[in-house]
């Protein structure tokens, strides 16, 4: 299978994968982002926290490019997005409620948090 037709393929997962990368960046070049709660932002803020997105979007980018398609590998990858984006949308939805954060995008985090799921759900577990 060529590239083009990889990405024709698994056009979702590139989506996927892009927008991790971008919330990633996002987050690593806002260190003050999150407000709340005072003890847990510099956590939150930290480097780290938006390489854990930066790192799983480059892994579903490099999953989507590669000639083997592991199944328990986009399930696994397709778990962490998962997780990671609902915990993104529930801790942004409390930074907007108890911070009053003017941008927080959790309504749309949480439909790319929905989008994540429906692929996953999609995605054939015996696939090869």
């Amino acid at each position: 299978m060529t590239l083009l037709c990889r990405l024709k393929k698994y056009a979702d997962h590139l989506i996927i994968g892009t927008a991790l990368i971008g919330i990633g960046i996002y987050l690593i070049a806002h260190d003050h982002y999150f407000q709340w709660p005072p003890m847990a932002t510099p956590l939150a803020n930290d480097d780290l926290f938006g390489g854990l997105y930066l790192i799983c979007g480059l892994a579903i980018a490099w999953w989507v490019m590669s000639k083997h398609h592991s199944p328990h590998l986009n399930s696994v990858l397709l778990t962490i997005a998962t997780l990671l984006m609902a915990f993104l949308s529930v801790y942004q939805f409390l930074n907007f409620i108890f911070a009053g954060s003017d941008y927080m995008p959790w309504i749309s985090n949480l439909a790319l948090t929905a989008m994540i799921f429906t692929t996953a759900d999609r995605s054939d577990s015996s696939e090869q």
